[in-house]
């Protein structure tokens, strides 16, 4: 039998990339209703999982990912919990989101609930043509996850420019 994860807001988690190695994430906020998490997602590509106190003093500004994503990676055990440090939920914010109608090409910034990231409470249309750097909203898969992380560390993400 598999040992389920446990987790809340501040654990730090290993996410196995589909090229190999590892990326590391932490949960900032998760919806008890929907299983719905927002994560910040850090390189680089790790060849094994990191310890607790070599990953809990990384800064939110380094995040190469910001982004909201199901919580199967996790529940299964499929990624593996590194451990929880305290979380200051004013330096964790739940960002700002960036949403663009495929239809019109219109774009939007979403906010969702600090307390609940499931419950978006505004959205404002962005003028102009050039969109915002913010964090692109939708729900990720664990799957999706693992294969952005992987491109964004193959590709050499910048460190502070989340996708």
């Amino acid at each position: 039998m598999s040992k389920v994860a446990q987790y809340r807001d501040g654990t730090w988690f290993a996410v196995p990339l589909r090229t190999g190695g590892f990326a590391v994430g932490r949960i900032v906020r998760q919806s008890a209703k929907s299983g719905i998490l927002v994560g910040y997602f850090f390189g680089p590509r790790l060849d094994g999982i990191p310890s607790l106190s070599s990953v809990e003093n990384i800064q939110p500004g380094t995040a190469i990912l910001i982004a909201q994503f199901g919580h199967l990676g996790l529940g299964k055990g499929s990624w593996p919990v590194i451990g929880s440090s305290v979380l200051d939920h004013d330096q964790w914010p739940v960002p700002k989101f960036l949403r663009r109608d495929l239809l019109s090409g219109k774009m939007y910034k979403v906010t969702y609930s600090s307390d609940d990231p499931a419950e978006e409470i505004d959205i404002q249309l962005l003028a102009g043509s050039e969109p915002e750097n913010l964090p692109k909203d939708g729900i990720l898969g664990h799957g999706a996850v693992e294969i952005k992380l992987g491109k964004l560390l193959e590709d050499g993400a910048r460190v502070g420019r989340p996708q």
